[in-house]
């Protein structure tokens, strides 16, 4: 994408279509691009954002089931008493 003109509010710009239809997720040519056609591209940003969060947050939960499995290794075993049976 290339700005090639300022307006009071905003830009203009140069987009080849292969870039337009990945930005929109149409791949192979089926898009219906149009003069005039809008495209949303901070809806587009706002996923690819909350998608960066939860990997965030998944990353924070494995680290921390990690954390539990280790310690869990390190346990002494506690036996009840009913457990203990009699060698006799």
């Amino acid at each position: 994408m290339q700005i090639i003109g300022k307006l009071r509010d905003g830009y203009i710009v140069t987009i080849e279509t292969s870039e337009l239809e990945m930005l929109e997720g149409s791949y192979y040519g089926h898009s219906n691009f149009e003069l005039g056609s809008k495209i949303k591209v901070s809806a587009m940003f706002q996923q690819v954002d909350f998608l960066k969060r939860q990997e965030y947050e998944l990353t924070k939960i494995k680290e921390y089931l990690l954390k539990t499995v280790k310690n869990l290794e390190v346990l002494t075993p506690i036996v009840c008493p009913d457990e203990i049976k009699d060698p006799s």
